[in-house]
């Protein structure tokens, strides 16, 4: 998968039990998961996010939104002492300046971010 921001390839894994799940979820479209591919893409977008921000509410997080799973996933690899440019890359980053940019305080902890996890 190529991402429109940066163009950049990506492909993370997920556990076989979450693959599991979503090939469950009832959906005619073969293309996508989670979308039927009738209507706009920002329109699906806008509902999840607004499903997510009373998921995030319901739970007592404040000011929850769907980046909050990037973030940890970020400083969770970081925190794991994963190399930097493996998270980076992960991320979808073109450079590993943007993933200290932002990610630099996850790897706060850490005594050794280029380990090669």
């Amino acid at each position: 998968m190529k991402r429109t921001k940066t163009g950049v390839g990506i492909n993370n894994l997920i556990p076989g039990w979450v693959g599991e799940e979503i090939l469950r979820t009832p959906n005619q479209n073969r293309t996508y998961f989670l979308w039927s591919a009738e209507g706009k893409a920002r329109s699906a977008v806008s509902y999840f996010q607004r499903l997510l921000k009373r998921v995030f509410a319901t739970a007592g997080i404040p000011d929850g939104h769907s980046h909050r799973f990037r973030d940890t996933f970020a400083c969770e690899l970081l925190l794991g002492r994963v190399d930097i440019r493996k998270v980076s890359k992960a991320l979808g980053h073109d450079s590993v300046a943007t993933t200290e940019k932002y990610y630099e305080h996850g790897a706060k902890g850490s005594s050794n971010r280029s380990t090669t996890t």
